[in-house]
């Protein structure tokens, strides 16, 4: 990202040149002209310099012309990112995207450019807030996300076991959009941080494992993830990232931990692995779930949970509790290992 550069002027060419008030954040009583191209914006020297020490340090330390009686500070930004920045100083300093779309993301991104130019550091933080909460790094808190988007995509836990096999329905209903805006491509929030300098791991690895939900990977090559605006790095960074990814969960998928519960395992260790050979192959290892991990460990272990289960396949349920803790430790390990996967830490 270009650094912040001061735009000087000098007095002929501000008397010729045509200006455009803003509409809305020029200020009568401003004491400070902003201009960005042919816009200006008239505020006031002490809440910008406030809350910019970019901005106030160049009024501290450099001679300014005057326009209009005032200050005339000249910037070199597109006027959309001024007048996003500004908007949001002179509306509270706070900012919040529910959801980080195809259509709020654009503001998202202006405002997170100008406010690292100009170190205003609250809107800054978050905006990086917001896009922590879209993509968490919290397990528990991804878990909720996934859930309610892939409510209709996953076998349901409770499904019944007939003949050995867990009962899918062949044709699922349609998942209801909630919204009309698309989700945005993670790889251009990846872009935006790293344009930004704003991504510490735990703001990434989330965005890659999104990425990698999309992609089909054949030896070298990624197909069906949107990675053109990903640098090169980067690229090699995921492929690197599902291809670990991925083989730890097919090694995962073919070992039936040893449940050690020694008065059952005649009966209950037999019965957990003959349900682990059958529901495995569907549940981890088909092409849908291996590109799903995380979601594929978690509707895998809740079939262990379900009393249908333990029945059909002869174990009791507390060797199956002992069995969905050690599933379950390894899953959260799973996620865990996600940034070093991708190596981003």
């Amino acid at each position: 990202m270009a650094a912040y550069q001061l735009y000087t002027l000098a007095p002929d060419e501000e008397d010729v040149k045509v200006f455009t008030n803003h509409p809305t954040l020029y200020f009568d009583d401003g004491n400070l002209i902003l201009s960005c191209g042919n816009t200006l914006f008239r505020v006031h020297r002490s809440i910008i310099a406030k809350h910019s020490p970019v901005i106030r340090q160049t009024l501290d330390n450099t001679q300014l012309h005057t326009l209009r009686g005032c200050q005339h500070l000249p910037l070199g930004d597109n006027p959309v990112d001024i007048e996003a920045l500004l908007s949001v100083l002179y509306d509270g300093l706070r900012v919040n995207f529910p959801m980080i779309t195809t259509s709020t993301f654009p503001l998202l991104s202006r405002l997170l450019h100008a406010s690292t130019r100009y170190k205003v550091e609250t809107i800054r933080a978050d905006l990086l807030a917001c896009i922590q909460n879209e993509w968490p790094s919290l397990l528990h808190l991804h878990d909720m996300k996934m859930q309610a988007i892939w409510t209709n995509e996953f076998p349901k836990p409770s499904a019944a076991l007939h003949g050995g096999q867990a009962d899918h329905d062949p044709n699922p209903p349609v998942l209801a959009v909630q919204h009309q805006d698309a989700p945005v491509n993670p790889a251009l929030v990846i872009r935006l941080l790293r344009e930004t300098k704003a991504g510490p791991d735990h703001l990434l690895f989330p965005l890659f494992y999104a990425m990698s939900l999309e992609t089909v990977q054949s030896g070298p090559l990624v197909r069906g993830a949107r990675i053109a605006p990903l640098d090169n790095s980067d690229v090699e960074r995921l492929i690197a990232g599902i291809e670990e990814l991925r083989s730890r969960h097919s090694l995962m998928a073919v070992q039936c931990p040893q449940v050690l519960n020694p008065p059952h395992d005649a009966t209950c260790l037999a019965g957990i692995r003959k349900c682990w050979c059958v529901i495995a192959p569907d549940l981890l290892l088909a092409p849908e779930m291996a590109r799903r991990p995380i979601e594929a460990w978690r509707n895998f272990i809740a079939h262990f949970s379900t009393p249908a289960c333990q029945a059909g396949f002869s174990f009791c349920y507390t060797c199956a509790t002992m069995l969905v803790e050690v599933l379950e430790h390894s899953r959260s390990t799973l996620w865990n290992d996600l940034a070093t996967f991708f190596e981003l830490c």
